[in-house]
């Protein structure tokens, strides 16, 4: 499993505490070279699946979210910890993935808070996710 960079990560755990995040790579066998120039693997590179995942419980359910991403090529033990400049809008997928899968979900009845709830509310995560994406723009 990839780590999330850890500025990224901690700047999603103080806006969503309760949603978690992964980052997964698995090397892709199937996967043909296609693009431009010599294939990548002649360079100890394999092409990957890359999952990212937002999970969450809601009314005592777990609820998952995810984005992928393959043909993403990566040297073994070397990290890429931004997917190749994928990683916020693949969080940003992920996290409406998410937000549908609960939102599908029959609506159950909280006796604590007295009214139905099944929505997460990503809207401050999408507004974090966008500023990132405007500092590394500058940072670039």
């Amino acid at each position: 499993m990839a780590q999330i960079p850890k500025k990224i990560k901690q700047k999603l755990t103080e806006v969503v505490p309760s949603i978690a995040f992964k980052v997964e790579w698995e090397i892709d066998p199937y996967f043909k070279w296609d693009g431009d120039g010599p294939d990548p693997r002649n360079k100890g590179q394999f092409p990957h699946d890359v999952t990212v995942t937002a999970s969450a419980i809601v009314n005592g359910e777990i609820v998952v979210g995810q984005d992928n991403l393959g043909g993403c090529y990566k040297a073994p033990g070397k990290p890429c910890p931004d997917v190749h400049g994928y990683l916020l809008d693949m969080l940003s997928n992920a996290l409406d993935d998410l937000n549908k899968n609960a939102s599908s979900m029959s609506r159950k009845f909280d006796s604590a808070s007295n009214k139905y709830s099944v929505e997460i509310d990503c809207k401050e995560v999408q507004k974090l996710i966008e500023q990132l994406r405007k500092q590394g723009e500058k940072d670039a």
